[in-house]
């Protein structure tokens, strides 16, 4: 449809999730090798920068957090595992207009961490109630949105979502990263029917590729 000779879409989200998980339904199989064949190749992790910083991330899911990040609006996003700290340099960048903060978590602490005075870096246990209590405490009143990707066997994603579930503001996204590997797939399938106030948002998956299938979920209350 034209207005004013502007280009619009008369489509709504709730047409767009039942697209999008007919997709899944119809071409499982497409999408399932194509995604294998994405995530088993080095140089898909190997040279994928930001800002020249390694980051682990596909550029599909990137492009999820930069929309989801714009319309939420967080002011804190909470992160496990920061690896060479090239996502928590993407989210502070995506935070900089209404000053956003970023805490990110991993038990060792990497040299040459990317410098921005939005991102605090936490070396510790993600496992440990006491660690992530203390480095939350300093944040009080904020809108959270958290992000699950450190150590992926099931048991210790399992004690990350118990620890850090509870911190997610209603609205916002609680996205456990990597759920097409065994670890966090099976920690996914028994927490989350425990928990009914998170639901899946197919929106976030409507590239059809993502690490995370059934990961990006939001809470509803």
């Amino acid at each position: 449809m034209i207005a004013g000779g502007v280009v619009t879409y008369s489509y709504s989200e709730v047409e767009a999730r039942q697209d999008i998980l007919r997709a899944y339904a119809e071409h499982e199989a497409t999408i399932q090798a194509f995604h294998e064949l994405s995530y088993h190749q080095r140089h898909t992790w190997g040279i994928t920068r930001f800002e020249g910083i390694n980051v682990l991330k596909n550029a599909s899911d990137l492009w999820t957090y930069h929309e989801w990040i714009h319309l939420l609006k967080p002011n804190l996003i909470i992160e496990t595992g920061t690896a060479k700290g090239g996502s928590a340099l993407y989210f502070a960048r995506q935070m900089e207009a209404w000053g956003g903060k970023v805490l990110t978590f991993d038990i060792e602490r990497h040299e040459n961490l990317p410098h921005h005075e939005a991102i605090r870096y936490v070396k510790g246990d993600t496992s440990n109630d006491e660690v992530v209590r203390w480095a939350v405490a300093k944040y009080p009143n904020h809108k959270v949105m958290v992000v699950l990707d450190s150590n992926h066997e099931t048991d210790h994603v399992l004690s990350e979502l118990e620890i850090f579930a509870p911190l997610v503001s209603v609205g916002q996204l609680l996205v456990i990263e990597d759920t097409n590997v065994e670890g966090p797939r099976n920690a996914l399938r028994a927490w989350l029917p425990q928990h009914p106030e998170f639901l899946p948002e197919p929106l976030c998956e409507r590239w059809l590729l993502t690490s995370n299938p059934g990961g990006w979920l939001r809470r509803v209350k």
